[in-house]
């Protein structure tokens, strides 16, 4: 986040009337500009844990969203760390909070329908010293999954089984661990029991973007180059669900 050799705005999920953005750190709303997106049609913003890298932008996010708060629209999604108002937790100003049409306070095992039918249910997570949340969206019988920052743990594998594409959170290479997140060992590791059609690498570290063609290589040994995707800044896929 602090040298910005790669963007830390998050992503974004979108089809035909309905966008929403997924931990928009700094940077979130400048980057979505420049690529052309009307943020204007944002219906939702989901948050998965109250630390900058992934919500420095969500108030102007909101902003965009609801037209500099002039217009009272779209949910908000996070759990209670984030959207508590304690001091020690991220929170977002109650100038923002009453342009949101819905907050949604989610926690493991809840879920709720956005967009077209896309089924939502969201996973708890372990990462330092806050309450973190990934999820699942399912339709059509296909699932996209989303793994923010967390640590390995017992359960992670059977809580994501059955999803066919992930982005996950992995700021650190195949060699080097770090408490609360995830190396590309234990994407291998993940991938090789949940068997995703393409897993999309986000949150990459320092480490990871000094080291990327070495980290490329050992994903090509172990046979998971087209399984496993590095994307550059600003790339676009398309998903069957």
């Amino acid at each position: 986040m602090l040298k910005q050799k790669r963007q830390t705005g998050g992503f974004i999920l979108r089809e035909k009337g309905f966008m929403m953005s997924v931990d928009p750190g700094p940077g979130a709303l400048v980057y979505g500009l420049k690529n052309n997106l009307d943020l204007s049609e944002l219906n939702a913003i989901f948050v998965s844990h109250p630390h900058l890298d992934h919500e420095g932008d969500a108030e102007a996010m909101i902003e965009a969203m609801t037209g500099g708060c002039m217009v009272k629209k779209g949910v908000l999604i996070s759990n209670k760390d984030y959207l508590s108002r304690e001091m020690k937790f991220g929170s977002i100003s109650d100038y923002h909070r009453k342009a949101i049409e819905k907050e949604l306070v989610v926690k493991e095992g809840d879920f709720h329908v956005l967009g077209k039918d896309l089924k939502m249910e969201f996973i708890e997570l372990q990462h330092k010293n806050v309450e973190t949340t990934g999820f699942k969206l399912s339709r059509g019988g296909k699932t996209f999954s989303y793994i923010p920052d967390t640590s390995m743990f017992d359960g992670i594998k059977e809580k994501y089984r059955g999803s066919d594409y992930f982005v996950i959170s992995c700021p650190r290479t195949h060699k080097i661990e770090w408490r609360g997140h995830l190396g590309l060992k234990d994407v291998a590791e993940l991938v090789d029991s949940i068997k995703p059609e393409k897993v999309y690498l986000n949150h990459l570290g320092i480490n990871f973007i000094d080291n990327i063609e070495e980290e490329k290589e050992w994903l090509e040994e172990k046979g998971l180059s087209d399984r496993v995707i590095i994307p550059d800044d600003n790339q676009t896929f398309q998903l069957n669900i």
